[in-house]
């Protein structure tokens, strides 16, 4: 009897794992020979979400929905619902494009009311600008109430918000807007001079009464807290439970002995 007579399609797990990391050819080849292009993990992962968040190829992705992939299907439990792009828009925006290309929902949202704009906003300006060229939502709401400025991390993604009309002035569910998060997120002091230059409220203040200044402060963004300072931010100001910027600012370790947390003190006084 030949060898090929006895041949069997290839297991699950492993056609899951070759999508991570196969060629085109090598997944072409066992879809050819039998093995389900809609086949799952053991956490609900499917083959072309394994490809869209760890596979550079593009091609692989083109070959998994012209197998008849669903472009989709949302992955289960740890990963809440994300779809393929939302997995590449996070992971790996080499294959967006070929998402984008076959047609994937650029609205669809995750268990969290999270889209694709949004996972890419943490990282990747170029996934974000090409979300946007096609069609992606800009002023989408998560369930809190973020929009994808919130959500954003760094400058490139900022400024591609920016850049793309985002609204500065939104705010998430507890009275949040996009400068209180950068204050919040990251430390990088061109960041607030963008949002501020785009018509950021730098006195703004959510439900609890605080401001961007007490935001830094609480994070210990030396860089951050020196540009809202020199932007004119008003350290009196207190919050709802009469706390200064300068208050939370003695409470983090970060700043025990800088220059921001002297300006802080020099401004209050």
């Amino acid at each position: 009897m030949d060898d090929d007579d006895d041949e069997t399609p290839m297991s699950e797990k492993s056609f899951l794992r070759l999508c991570e990391n196969g060629t085109p050819e090598q997944i072409k080849a066992a879809i050819e020979d039998g093995a389900n292009v809609n086949a799952r993990g053991e956490y609900g992962n499917t083959a072309l979400s394994r490809a869209a968040k760890r596979n550079i190829d593009p091609s692989v992705i083109k070959a998994l929905i012209k197998a008849g992939a669903d472009i989709e299907a949302r992955v289960r439990d740890e990963c809440d619902g994300m779809t393929a792009l939302m997995l590449a828009a996070l992971y790996n925006g080499s294959v967006i494009d070929a998402l984008l290309e076959a047609g994937a929902d650029t609205n669809a949202r995750d268990n969290a009311g999270k889209t694709a704009l949004m996972w890419a906003a943490r990282y990747d300006a170029e996934a974000v600008t090409a979300l946007l060229k096609a069609g992606a939502d800009i002023e989408a709401r998560s369930e809190s109430g973020m929009t994808a400025l919130m959500h954003a991390n760094y400058y490139k993604q900022i400024k591609a918000l920016l850049e793309g009309g985002a609204d500065v002035e939104a705010r998430d569910n507890v009275g949040k807007t996009a400068l209180m998060c950068a204050s919040w997120n990251n430390e990088e002091f061109r960041v607030i001079n963008d949002l501020l230059k785009a018509g950021s409220d730098i006195e703004a203040r959510d439900e609890s009464g605080r401001t961007a200044l007490m935001y830094a402060a609480r994070n210990g963004g030396l860089n951050v807290i020196n540009a809202l300072l020199e932007a004119g931010a008003d350290a009196k100001l207190k919050d709802n439970d009469g706390l200064t910027a300068l208050d939370y600012a003695e409470k983090n370790t970060r700043l025990r002995n800088t220059d921001a947390l002297e300006r802080l003190r020099e401004a209050t006084n």
